[in-house]
């Protein structure tokens, strides 16, 4: 696929954006049936450069990501409005995530202290 495009998984995952080469490039947004949304650049197939992610509990954070990998958030905007500081040189906040992989193979678990728990 070249292009802008759309892609539905059978388990009801979804991404709606700019492909090159059959791969995820440019702008894009990738959702989760159960309400969770990455919405931002893509690079190879993978989250690459800035981002928002939206949680289940309807919280967003900015952030930049780095080859598929979070590299820190900018900013956190909570479901009823309020913002929370970002230290990004000491960003250690567990938090749920999942890794989006070139090959759309999608992996979750926990984060914690930057280290990855699979469940």
């Amino acid at each position: 696929m070249h292009g802008r495009g759309t892609y539905k998984w059978p388990n009801g995952k979804k991404y709606v954006g700019d492909y090159k080469n059959d791969k995820k490039e440019g702008k894009g947004t990738y959702s989760w049936p159960d309400g969770r949304e990455y919405d931002g650049e893509w690079k190879n197939g993978v989250q690459h450069g800035t981002g928002r992610f939206r949680s289940k509990a309807g919280t967003v954070k900015t952030g930049v990501w780095e080859k598929g990998k979070r590299a820190r958030w900018v900013n956190i905007v909570n479901p009823d409005g309020t913002t929370r500081p970002i230290d990004s040189d000491n960003d250690q906040q567990s938090e749920e995530g999942d890794n989006i992989s070139s090959s759309s193979i999608v992996r979750s678990g926990m984060r914690d202290q930057s280290r990855r728990i699979d469940v």
